[in-house]
């Protein structure tokens, strides 16, 4: 492909700079209108130039030249929905995802408690019931008692919606009998109404509110996010401060970031939504939508109008195939969530609102629709998830210039379970084809810790629609399968779009950031789609600057 040549703005001015800061040497670069075969030139954090080596070598002085040798370069990752602390609490502490069985669960947290002094936490993260051999259902404080009687304990379903707790847990967060429930959740209980452990949705903030007191925990947890992410190729993260409704300990969780970030050399950007117990202290204290710097913001303001369907906690119209009693859990009263998020719009924060289940969907387009302004959408409140959504809905959320967060590794994960769960309705469990087709714009995450970071397993499942043993050989609802390269713009310049930096970031481009990812082969030119997931990151560079290397 023959070189053309792009200047960074003021360059088309008649201004040239006389230095870059580094040269990408002989890439082949994704950019906008195509594969573009060359070098790039960098300075301060921007891509100034693209053009041929020795063209950028004769007119600019440089002292940093990173041979590319031909390796192909993505745009950073952006990963729409994902939560650093608990992504990083699973990686620092116990990570439950791969126990096998109950019992299994039990010898990897009394496997845990060998490592930790008495009375030091123990946070497991990402176990799934679903696929335990035997018995399937949630662990007690019973089972955590035994694997660790001298510890408190806290593990959380792969959902993050449902989590268990031993009995010295129950006892720090003052859970008892008499304990109510905050609104949106649910404590299990025995006949004799004792708690069982088993916390549903906002109850396990009870517990969340006393982890989220030690800075130096939280700050180790998202220092070891940032390392997991660079790796990974992830150059911006919208993470979200699950179970935060204490002002205080918000900004506890703020200072955690600034420090981990400035420690670890911002690695990473990362824009932190809060829920919406927090609006007043940020709206308070001036902290508004998007203020903060180039690594690091004030995001949305969260909403939940329920739960999960690994834990029947999706709010439906109609009652679960599998459990006839059960139309899930509504998070949020109507007329609560429509005062709550016409107040963060009306003081300029951007809303996300979690739904999952065509009765939450409705919910949140209701609410949605009344707090527009004519129709319009400026502050491009989102939607996160919406899975269960018959055209009727899609054409809703068209119509309200609305955008949703999607999780493309969920279809790959749920597969083998989902029409127990919902029989027939799988048919409208995420549409994404049908939504690309109505024109809405769609983003991708991993929501880890439910799901691995890689953009490229998130790819593969979007475009197979089968789980890990490439089950359902068609692939789930295979209607809805996406090509490579729509997804590859849902990772890159649709998270960039979100929150309006899409000027900035998201595709490789003269005057644009330089994050970018160097990869070891072409995702647009494979053979197979099993070949996605061989594909290494190996090299991350955020802002200009090589944050990673294999």
């Amino acid at each position: 492909m023959a070189s053309k040549i792009v200047y960074y703005p003021s360059a088309e001015r008649g201004v040239l700079f006389m230095n870059l800061d580094m040269i990408l040497k002989d890439g082949i670069f994704l950019t906008p209108t195509g594969m573009y075969e060359g070098s790039l030139g960098v300075r301060d954090g921007k891509i100034v130039r693209f053009d041929s080596y020795d063209n950028l070598k004769s007119q600019y002085d440089t002292n940093n030249v990173i041979n590319l040798e031909n390796k192909t370069v993505f745009p950073g990752f952006i990963d729409s929905h994902i939560h650093l602390v608990q992504t990083g609490f699973q990686k620092i502490n116990v990570d439950l995802s791969e126990a096998k069985s109950l019992q299994h669960l039990k010898e990897l947290i009394r496997l845990e408690a060998t490592k930790k002094k008495p009375g030091e936490w123990i946070i497991g993260m990402s176990f799934n019931n679903n696929n335990f051999t035997g018995e399937q259902r949630f662990p007690t404080k019973y089972d955590l008692d035994e694997a660790a009687p001298d510890n408190p304990v806290f593990i959380t379903r792969v959902c993050t919606h449902l989590m268990a707790a031993n009995s010295k847990t129950l006892q720090m967060a003052s859970i008892d009998r008499d304990t109510i429930a905050p609104e949106g959740g649910e404590i299990d209980r025995n006949t004799d109404g004792e708690p069982v452990g088993i916390l549903r949705r906002n109850a396990g903030d009870l517990v969340y509110e006393i982890i989220y007191t030690d800075r130096q925990m939280i700050k180790k947890a998202i220092r070891a996010s940032l390392h997991y992410l660079k790796e990974n190729g992830i150059t911006t993260a919208h993470s979200m401060a699950i179970g935060v409704k204490n002002p205080e300990h918000y900004m506890n969780i703020m200072k955690a970031y600034e420090e981990a970030l400035e420690e670890e050399n911002n690695p990473v950007r990362v824009i932190l939504g809060a829920e919406y117990a927090i609006l007043d202290h940020l709206a308070d204290n001036s902290i508004g939508f998007l203020q903060g710097n180039d690594y690091f913001k004030q995001g949305y303001i969260k909403f939940f109008t329920d739960g999960s369907y690994g834990s029947r906690t999706a709010f439906l119209n109609e009652p679960y195939e599998d459990e006839p009693e059960n139309c899930g859990i509504a998070a949020t009263s109507e007329k609560d969530l429509l005062s709550y998020t016409k107040k963060a719009h009306d003081l300029g924060y951007q809303c996300a609102i979690h739904a999952l289940g065509d009765r939450a969907l409705t919910r949140a387009l209701d609410v949605l629709e009344k707090i527009s302004e004519n129709g319009k959408n400026p502050l491009r409140h989102r939607l996160v998830h919406a899975s269960l959504a018959p055209e009727r809905l899609i054409k809703r959320i068209k119509e309200l210039g609305l955008s949703v967060d999607i999780q493309p590794n969920f279809v790959s994960s749920e597969a083998h379970w989902l029409e127990s769960a919902l029989g027939s309705r799988i048919s409208d469990m995420y549409a994404w084809k049908t939504m690309k087709e109505h024109g809405i714009y769609q983003a991708a995450g991993s929501d880890s810790p439910v799901e691995p970071v890689n953009p490229f397993y998130g790819v593969r499942s979007a475009v197979t629609r089968q789980n890990w043993n490439n089950f359902p050989p068609e692939g789930f609802n295979a209607a809805e399968k996406l090509a490579i390269p729509d997804v590859i713009e849902m990772y890159t310049i649709n998270g960039a779009r979100q929150y309006f930096e899409e000027n900035l970031k998201g595709s490789i481009e003269a005057g644009k950031f330089a994050d970018l990812v160097v990869l070891s082969a072409n995702p647009l030119r494979l053979k197979h789609t099993d070949e996605l997931l061989k594909i290494n990151v190996e090299k991350t560079f955020v802002n200009g600057r090589l944050v990673y290397a294999e």
